[in-house]
């Protein structure tokens, strides 16, 4: 079975490759321009990029006579369009989602990501404690079952929450991230036993479940106790027994 293809919009020159960042800067606001439809909100906005043509262009013409403030000035020019337009590449890639077209369309560069082979591996829970911050607990997994240490390969976690001694119908997705070092699960309730299971997926598809840790966080909100203020008890009826000697 062949694996399908994700592309991703990427740079191919950094803040050391003032020209080549310039003719890819004019090609992203014409790449966005053009296509306002498909790119309707970019988080660098297309005036933003603008700005930047001419002082970029002011910049390289100056550093051509290799004057120590003008190539220091053209270095802090080049930084900042690069971090502009890497700034959009998330964007543009959350819009594309895979879509070598669109990205295309961007102006930015496209790549092909390594194919997964297959649907991930089964990940393993090793142990779970109290998170970082107050009401949260943080999912520690088998280390080779992190999906930091298999590059170029996009992956998501999914960590699930049920009560403990329910049914597999009451798991709710909690978490989904693509690090495994950061299953930070917030929001938690303070004295309540949950079952925790993860699972990962990927362009392949979703493994299955992995093992199941239960878990009683130490801090977080305070269980609901049903009220029982404001009650009057229900008058007894029938006949009253006689008092035993």
């Amino acid at each position: 079975m062949t694996a399908i293809s994700y592309y991703y919009a990427v740079m191919h020159c950094g803040p050391l490759q003032p020209k080549k960042l310039l003719t890819l800067l004019n090609k992203v606001i014409a790449g966005l321009t053009a296509n306002a439809l498909k790119f309707p909100t970019p988080g660098t906005t297309v005036s933003v990029l603008q700005a930047e043509v001419i002082p970029l262009q002011t910049a390289i013409a100056a550093a051509k006579g290799g004057g120590i403030i003008a190539t220091a000035n053209l270095h802090k020019e080049a930084v900042k369009v690069h971090g502009l337009l890497k700034a959009g590449l998330p964007y543009i890639n959350l819009i594309a989602a895979g879509d070598e077209s669109i990205i295309l369309l961007s102006g930015y560069d496209k790549s092909l990501d390594k194919e997964p082979a297959d649907i991930p591996n089964i990940p393993v829970i090793s142990k779970i404690i109290e998170g970082p911050i107050h009401g949260s607990i943080k999912i520690e997994l088998a280390i080779n079952h992190s999906p930091l240490l298999v590059k170029k390969v996009k992956r998501t976690l999914i960590v699930e929450m049920k009560p403990t001694g329910t049914d597999d119908t009451n798991y709710k997705i909690v978490l989904l991230t693509g690090s495994g070092k950061k299953l930070i699960v917030p929001n938690m309730t303070k004295g309540v036993e949950q079952d925790f299971c993860v699972s990962a997926m990927n362009a392949k598809g979703t493994s299955k479940r992995s093992n199941v840790v239960s878990y009683i966080p130490q801090t977080g909100a305070a269980p609901i106790i049903p009220s029982t203020t404001g009650t009057t008890p229900k008058p007894t009826t029938g006949t009253i027994p006689p008092a035993t000697a």
